[in-house]
């Protein structure tokens, strides 16, 4: 939150940013919380998306591991979205990492 809003001058609500405080939704909170995991194989939180994408939580993401043979594997998760309902950007190593990196700007373009 406060990267976002300190670094990127966005505010809470208006349009461009908006945070869910899955806690104070009660019961809600747990059936969103259950469709990002369906979505994005994560059940961590933060869950943080970009334009409707997640891009992981604030420190991982969905980096990919290449194996000597020239498969990849999917970081480890046990639950990999089908196609049609994967919501990840496929590659992200995180919040952190995509501003340090100069990519999350990129991603955030005319916001």
């Amino acid at each position: 939150k406060k990267l976002m809003e300190d670094e990127y001058q966005l505010i809470n609500g208006d349009g461009t940013l908006q945070i869910i405080e899955l806690e104070d939704l009660e019961r809600d909170g747990k059936t969103l919380r259950a469709a990002i995991a369906i979505a994005t194989g994560r059940t961590s939180m933060p869950a943080c998306f970009v334009r409707g994408k997640s891009v992981g939580g604030y420190t991982d993401g969905f980096i990919t591991n290449a194996a000597p043979d020239g498969d990849v594997e999917d970081s480890g998760f046990t639950y990999v979205p089908t196609p049609d309902r994967d919501l990840r950007y496929t590659g992200s190593p995180g919040l952190a990492k995509l501003h340090a990196s100069g990519d999350l700007a990129t991603l955030l373009g005319g916001m």
